[in-house]
């Protein structure tokens, strides 16, 4: 078991962008439970409370299992949060203008893959993973006579695949060559 606290907080005194500030407390706290001989779970919760953006519970799970020793299974299952940058907020300029009222980005993510152990050297590796974003932050204008501006307005659905085949090197390195293919829908 792992927990823990942090505070921090970001801050800009600009010129172009003004003056600014966000706060931030967060907790968290991270679970690793093995379960028999060939399975580990995990588990984390992650709670953030921002000045400005209220509070953000963002839970994650994992498991890990061995049917063989040559065989890894993994599946694991997440939720992301970010907060608007500035420049996302209070940028302007002759071409854009940033609105302050743009609000954060949620999204759930999760994958599933396999890894086989070859040799001590050699391994083959395969995941396939989705992410469903929300209210993603784009800049937008609908004529060229206005600037562009920022506004939460897409839902951006992500799916893909991963293979890849590793080689272990002399001193813990190793050399990997990887394929990664994506459907992206927005």
């Amino acid at each position: 078991v792992t927990v823990g606290a942090q505070t921090g907080g970001d801050w800009i005194r600009s010129s172009k962008l003004g003056d600014h500030e966000i706060g931030r407390v967060s907790a968290f706290g991270e679970w690793r439970q093995p379960i028999g001989p060939r399975v580990q779970v995990d588990g984390a919760l992650r709670a953030d409370r921002y000045s400005e953006f209220g509070t953000s519970w963002n839970p994650s799970v994992g498991i890990g299992y061995w049917p063989t020793p040559a065989l890894r299974l993994r599946a694991s299952a997440a939720r992301a949060f970010r907060v608007p940058t500035f420049t996302e907020r209070y940028y302007s300029d002759p071409a854009n203008l940033a609105r302050a009222e743009v609000g954060p980005e949620t999204a759930w993510a999760g994958e599933g893959g396999a890894d086989l152990f070859l040799s001590s050297e050699w391994a083959l590796h395969a995941t396939v993973f989705g992410r469903a974003d929300h209210d993603v932050i784009d800049w937008l204008r609908p004529s060229t006579a206005v600037r562009w501006q920022t506004y939460n307005v897409r839902d951006v659905d992500t799916r893909g695949v991963e293979l890849s085949v590793s080689r272990s090197l002399a001193r813990g390195g190793f050399v990997q060559v990887g394929y990664t293919g994506l459907d992206l829908e927005a």
